[in-house]
């Protein structure tokens, strides 16, 4: 009797792209609500005297923690702003909460898109997007106060590579 070895392959272009464009628009959506619920609460209670930059981290944290529960958000960020020093311009300072309570879901949606977005660069020998770029490491995590217009980017270049695996 001959035992058969099995090979591991790597996973098809097909897939990763698939689940890479499925990933980057949940992300998108939940950047889309966290950025607007955020600016809307903080020009409603502060008149925008504090402000807040909402990265993909928090984006992804929000996604895991509130959901699409604008209450629930609305509640968090209510006791944010009562907890937070009177003279910062900003809501969270440095601590943001996806850095001060991490979320093992968000960093798992956020790494999977890490590791789809290096797959396809690796497998079609192409160079990412440069939105993605942040001293010479390419990552999702990287948008910082510019993360709409790299989720756009990025949103827009998995469209791409999915249209072509499809």
């Amino acid at each position: 009797m001959v035992l058969k070895k099995k090979i591991r392959r790597a996973p098809s272009l097909t897939r990763v792209a698939a689940r890479l464009k499925a990933d980057v628009a949940t992300l998108r959506d939940a950047y889309q609500f966290a950025d607007t619920a955020t600016r809307e609460f903080l020009a409603e209670r502060t008149g925008n005297a504090v402000t807040q930059q909402v990265t993909t981290s928090h984006a992804a944290w929000v996604l895991c923690t509130c959901g699409d529960d604008l209450e629930k958000y609305t509640q968090f960020l209510d006791k944010v702003l009562e907890g937070r020093a009177s003279n910062s311009k900003s809501l969270f300072g440095w601590e943001e909460p996806s850095t001060v309570t991490p979320c093992a879901e968000a960093d798992r949606l956020l790494d999977r898109i890490d590791l789809g977005l290096h797959f396809l660069q690796r497998r079609l020998k192409i160079q990412l997007p440069a939105e993605l770029r942040s001293d010479g490491a390419c990552s999702i995590r990287n948008g910082g106060g510019k993360s709409a217009e790299m989720l756009a980017r990025v949103s827009s270049f998995v469209d791409a590579a999915s249209d072509l695996f499809a």
